[in-house]
């Protein structure tokens, strides 16, 4: 039985549970408005001024560390042919998962220093999907990573069968495969806009008297990108547990 090398720093949505900016206007605040009163109110505030350049410095230290991190893990884990197993491989995805979103925190740094979005509508839609494809892949590998514990715990003989280099390769392509194809939406809504005299870069979702756009993406992320690895991963740990209790069972009942 293999075991994981550790796992990747892992990264905060800094908005709501739907994924980081999805169904919201970023603006170069967040807060949907390309207006540093809309968030600060008073702009002169020297206390509100200090937690906004505060906010930047967070910023910097998690994509610092972060890809420091992350970096590291894929390293060892190619560079060392023993390290890379089964489980290591699906580490090192969620390794790049994560780097997706990091690489995107300094595009939101320059945006916010500068209070407008200057890099095209092209790399608003690269910027939105990449920061927001982490949500579903590290839900998916975590959840590829429980069925592989299932797997070499309570199948080890025909383990070996499965658990191979080239089933990992093609699980994990697999995995991107299906992320990127979640991702559609924000592809195709994801857009930059003028609000006055600010640029932003938004998802821009469709509405109608039925249905609210981001709110239907929520559902839709909460239900795929969350609600179904999470179930899955309970139904493989508890599966885990009942097979190690029934081993436990069998060897004190020969003593």
């Amino acid at each position: 039985m293999d075991f994981p090398l550790a796992m990747p720093l892992t990264t905060v949505w800094p908005t709501g549970a739907a994924g980081g900016y999805n169904g919201t206007d970023m603006g170069p605040y967040g807060n949907g408005t390309g207006d540093r009163d809309a968030l600060y109110c008073d702009d002169t505030s020297g206390h509100e001024s200090s937690l906004y350049l505060i906010s930047k410095i967070l910023y910097v230290i998690v994509c610092v560390i972060g890809l420091v991190g992350n970096t590291l893990v894929i390293y060892v884990v190619i560079r060392f042919s023993k390290m890379q197993t089964v489980t290591n491989m699906y580490i090192v995805n969620l390794a790049i998962a994560d780097e997706c979103f990091l690489i995107g925190i300094p595009f939101l740094i320059v945006t916010m220093s500068m209070e407008f979005w200057p890099f095209g509508n092209v790399m608003c839609k690269v910027y939105m999907t990449t920061t927001s494809v982490n949500q579903f892949t590290s839900s998916i590998f975590l959840m590829i990573m429980s069925a592989d514990r299932y797997i070499a715990i309570c199948h080890p003989i025909s383990s070996s069968k499965v658990r191979t280099a080239y089933v990992s390769k093609i699980v994990s392509v697999t995995a991107w495969t299906f992320s990127i194809i979640l991702m559609i939406p924000v592809i195709m809504y994801a857009n930059t806009m003028d609000k006055g005299n600010v640029k932003s870069c938004n998802i821009i979702w469709p509405e109608n008297e039925l249905f609210s756009g981001q709110t239907a993406f929520t559902l839709y992320s909460f239900v795929l990108g969350f609600a179904i690895p999470l179930m899955l991963i309970f139904v493989f740990y508890i599966l885990v547990i009942r097979k190690l209790q029934t081993v436990r069972i069998n060897i004190l009942s020969y003593k």
